[in-house]
């Protein structure tokens, strides 16, 4: 899946001077963004008998999720903005596409991801037991 672009990425080192750095800690970011997702879709498909409304969940969930950056540009309690601006996917993918991989964006969307896949677990055992 991600050849083509690996071998896009040779191409250009050929032709110009890249920094690999970047390039990694971007692909580190979107498979960490992809993760996340996943872990949502897993979450909701738990949830819903229908594959649509499943996804029209996770839809919603990931719009509540990526609109937490734009929410935080309204708060003024800085204790509020301080968290809020820890949980922007907009300002983990900037680093990441700048090539800083800090452990702050390490563990937002992999504690994320466990817990949504924690609660698909127990929304599975729960229709099971039932």
């Amino acid at each position: 899946l991600w050849l083509p672009t690996l071998v896009y990425v040779g191409i250009l080192s050929s032709y110009a001077t890249i920094d690999f750095g970047p390039v990694a800690a971007g692909y580190l970011g979107i498979a960490l963004l992809g993760l996340l997702f996943a872990s949502v879709g897993v979450f909701t498909s738990a949830l819903a008998k229908n594959q649509i409304v499943a996804a029209i969940f996770a839809f919603a969930a990931l719009v509540v999720v990526f609109s937490v950056g734009l929410i935080e540009n309204l708060v003024t309690n800085p204790i509020w903005k301080n968290a809020l601006s820890y949980m922007n996917l907009w300002d983990h993918m900037d680093d990441f596409a700048k090539g800083l991989v800090d452990t702050r964006r390490l563990v937002y969307p992999v504690s994320l991801s466990a817990f949504f896949l924690f609660l698909s677990v127990k929304a599975l055992e729960a229709v099971k037991g039932r």
